[in-house]
């Protein structure tokens, strides 16, 4: 009995010191292995839905840009007068300068209701008179081409009277510069209806977080103050502000536009590529110019720093390119 009750102690002393910390650490290995799969795996889980959630919210803004450019059409008149006249304000004063031009160059009086002071400043229109008629009304007719084509006087313009390329709603220089299908990249995309008088701006404004964008909305207003059937002046929806200026690459004041992207989205890239560079329905005799009006989108989005708690890496991007034609599929009036 003695002999058993011994060999029965000594089994249960069979797990030593050594034996309990091994088994401890093997224990700890495989617990911490299963503890970094799991979180591991909830991360990686968490990064596939905010890749999801990405691209449902760029779609859902390429959709409704889509939808602005469909009923819409390009406002040429307003890129002309910020970019190719260097307009800095939303109001674009020069508005209808770009059609005066297609019209040799339009029904003008002094210099100061046209965008070429020098035609006026040389006695072509205006000053003289043909017959009791002036010359304004006498050659006033739609070339087709920008500007100034076929009338032999204007050759004193240089490229301008040789070359139409040399000319458009995006550039006022020389071919090379002008016939760059670059100078219709620009960050700022603007619309007008097909009546002439409601325009949309989108664009990059400044988020409230430091560093991170959000893709924004104005809307404007046209007024035809001189009764003629044709708008004249812009001003801002009551819901906007407006006191904004664009200055290069300067983002402009949030309470000039309303964004139209969540705050857990960061808008890290947004511009569009116009062609033609000429508004077709007007520059119907330039070779370049006979298509519909057709904007591509560029949109990179990310998640803002406030909503990417716990991810790894790197935080997910995601880019969206698209085309669409505009719904607008006459000449808009801004000048007779």
């Amino acid at each position: 009995m003695f002999t058993k009750s011994k060999k029965s102690a000594r089994a249960l002393r069979a797990f030593t010191l050594i034996e309990m910390m091994i088994t401890l650490t093997i224990f700890a290995v495989v617990s911490l292995m299963a503890t970094y799969t799991m979180i591991t795996a909830v991360k990686s889980a968490k990064k596939i839905q905010a890749n999801a959630y990405l691209y449902s919210e760029a779609q859902a803004i390429m959709d409704q840009l889509a939808r602005s450019i469909e009923v819409n059409t390009v406002d040429y008149e307003a890129y002309y007068s910020r970019v190719a006249k260097g307009d800095t304000g939303w109001e674009t004063p020069d508005y209808g300068f770009y059609a005066q031009s297609f019209y040799n160059p339009g029904s003008g009086g002094d210099g100061s209701e046209g965008p070429y002071d020098e035609i006026y400043a040389e006695g072509y229109y205006g000053a003289n008179e043909l017959d009791g008629v002036p010359v304004s009304d006498e050659l006033d007719f739609d070339a087709g081409a920008h500007p100034f084509t076929g009338i032999e006087d204007f050759a004193m313009f240089g490229d301008y009277y040789e070359n139409p390329s040399s000319m458009n709603a995006f550039c006022e220089g020389t071919v090379a510069e002008c016939a760059n299908p670059a100078r219709g990249i620009w960050d700022e995309l603007i619309l007008i209806n097909g009546g002439g008088d409601s325009r949309l701006i989108y664009r990059l404004t400044a988020s409230s977080d430091e560093g991170e964008y959000q893709l924004a909305k104005m809307s404007m207003l046209g007024t035809d103050t001189d009764n003629d059937g044709i708008v004249d002046t812009w001003e801002c929806n009551a819901k906007y502000d407006c006191s904004g200026t664009f200055e290069g690459n300067a983002v402009p004041l949030l309470a000039d536009f309303k964004p139209i992207t969540p705050s857990a989205i960061n808008v890290r890239e947004f511009y569009v590529q116009i062609s033609p560079l000429e508004d077709p329905y007007r520059a119907f005799a330039e070779e370049d110019s006979q298509i519909q009006p057709q904007i591509t989108i560029t949109l990179t989005v990310g998640l803002s720093q406030n909503y990417a708690f716990g991810l790894l890496g790197d935080l997910p991007t995601i880019t969206l390119q698209r085309t669409i034609s505009t719904g607008v599929y006459s000449k808009v009036e801004s000048y007779e």
